[in-house]
Order: C-alpha cells, then sequence, then structure tokens
C-alpha cells in the first residue's frame, strides 16, 4: 500500500467518525433542551414550595415538558434529580409535585427515582 492511499482510508475512517460523532451530539443537544432543568427555568422559584401556586409561565413550562407523551413524567424526573438541578438547590421531592400543583393531570402511580409523585396516588 502506498501512502496516498494509507492517508486516503485514515481521512474517510476520520470522516466517518466526525458524521457519527455530530449526529449524537445533535440528538443530545436536543434532549438536553426539554429534559433538563433549563426546560423549566421559569420554575426555579416555585419550585421547592410544596404549597405555593406556581407562577403561569411555570405552568406553561410545565404543560410543554408534559405534552410530550407518556415519557413526560420520566423526562420530568430526569430534569430535576439531575446534578445540575442539586446545584440550583432543586428539591426533588417538591419539584415532581409540579405538575400536579399547576393542575396538570398526572399518571396514575407515578413514581420519579421511588418517590410517590404528588397527584398520581388516591
Amino acid at each position: 500500500m502506498d501512502k496516498r492511499s494509507v492517508i486516503a482510508r485514515c481521512l474517510g475512517v476520520l470522516l466517518v467518525l466526525a458524521s457519527s460523532s455530530l449526529e449524537v451530539c445533535v440528538e443530545a443537544e436536543g434532549a438536553a433542551s426539554s429534559c433538563t432543568i433549563y426546560g423549566i427555568t421559569d420554575c426555579l422559584e416555585d419550585i421547592n414550595s410544596y404549597s405555593a401556586q406556581p407562577s403561569q409561565s411555570c405552568c406553561a413550562e410545565i404543560f410543554a415538558l408534559e405534552s410530550g407523551g407518556p415519557k413526560a413524567m420520566d423526562c420530568l424526573c430526569t430534569a430535576v434529580t439531575s446534578e445540575t438541578a442539586r446545584l440550583y438547590g432543586v428539591n426533588p421531592k417538591s419539584a415532581i409535585g409540579m405538575p400536579h400543583r399547576c393542575g396538570l393531570p398526572v399518571p396514575r402511580h407515578a413514581v420519579c427515582n421511588s418517590m410517590k409523585v404528588p397527584g398520581g396516588w388516591p
């Protein structure tokens, strides 16, 4: 094998690896916008209160998250139990109750990291 063909093959491999990495980054970036605490920033003032009525903008963010389908509660759970949420001082036990406090339906027997989600249990 001559030097040019080795270089050409190496460049081909690098291009394949680069395109694969780009796809992974784009998918992760899309997920990051909704399933992180950054998807519910308007809730940060209300999130640690067990009883306060959340703001309309907070409930709008929760509603947008919840309209994501059956995995929406999993997404919220991921967001409020993340390391980033902990750094913001988020109390997960209170935070998982946001959909219920906003008047949104909560799946029956919903749990988040073994915590019962308010509104999902009789």
